[in-house]
C-alpha cells in the first residue's frame, strides 16, 4: 500500500438552517516517495465517485492553513467556505 484517503458522509446545517449531505475528505496520505503520481487525486476520483452515487450536495474538507496539501485541496476545486477562529488562553 503506497496510500490512503478516508472519506464520511454527514449531514451539515448551512446558513438559513438547510440541511445538506456533505461528502467529507477526513484523510488523505501517500508516502513521500510516491507523491508527485497522481495517486492522492486517483484516491479522491473514487470517494468523489463514491458522494455522487450517495447522493451528496456538496463536498468539504478541512485543513490548517500552513498545511502543504491545501494546494491539492485547491486544484481539486476546494476554496475556503468558512473561517474556524481560535486565540490561545
Amino acid at each position: 500500500m503506497v496510500g490512503y484517503l478516508v472519506a464520511k458522509i454527514v449531514a451539515v446545517t448551512v446558513p438559513c438552517d438547510r440541511t445538506e449531505r456533505e461528502g467529507r475528505i477526513c484523510d488523505v496520505f501517500v508516502i513521500p516517495r510516491c507523491r508527485q503520481r497522481g495517486i492522492a487525486s486517483s484516491l479522491y476520483a473514487s470517494a468523489t465517485a463514491w458522494f455522487g452515487s450517495e447522493g451528496c450536495d456538496c463536498e468539504g474538507v478541512t485543513v490548517y492553513s500552513n498545511n502543504p496539501a491545501s494546494d491539492l485541496y485547491e486544484k481539486w476545486g476546494f476554496a475556503a467556505f468558512s473561517i474556524n477562529m481560535r486565540k490561545r488562553r
